[in-house]
């Protein structure tokens, strides 16, 4: 609950669907079972990236969109000025899903290491 944007309620859902977090060695392999994944084709030279796969969970990838709609109307973050760099290039909607892919992503590494979301970009009052 650390990451803004994810409340009591996001972090029950996103944990009560991903079960043993330790099952996944990689960041990539939980965003690939949620279905967050792009799908890549490639031929020769030509490299299409299509939509998501949308395998795995629809209740993860869902409440997972919603918590990066709520950090895209967050003040002063890294994360949604990550948002606005691809909403920037590619629009609002994949911009959502790739920010719903980074903060799971994100969620992995912070549940391996037991460690809490610190935003370098908030400053620190220290007292």
């Amino acid at each position: 609950m650390s990451i803004p944007g994810i409340g009591f309620t996001a972090a029950v859902i996103i944990l009560s669907e991903i079960g043993d977090f330790k099952d996944f060695d990689k960041p990539k392999q939980l965003a690939a079972w949620a279905g967050l994944a792009p799908a890549v084709y490639q031929s020769a030279d030509k490299l299409v990236t299509g939509s998501i796969t949308k395998h795995g969970s629809r209740h993860i990838r869902r409440i997972l969109v919603e918590v990066a709609q709520v950090i895209a109307r967050t003040n002063k973050s890294k994360l949604k000025r990550f948002f606005l760099r691809v909403q920037a290039k590619k629009g609002h909607n994949v911009a959502a899903v790739a920010l719903a892919r980074k903060v799971l992503c994100i969620l992995h590494h912070l549940l391996m290491n037991r460690e809490m979301y610190q935003d370098e970009s908030v400053k620190k009052i220290s007292g």
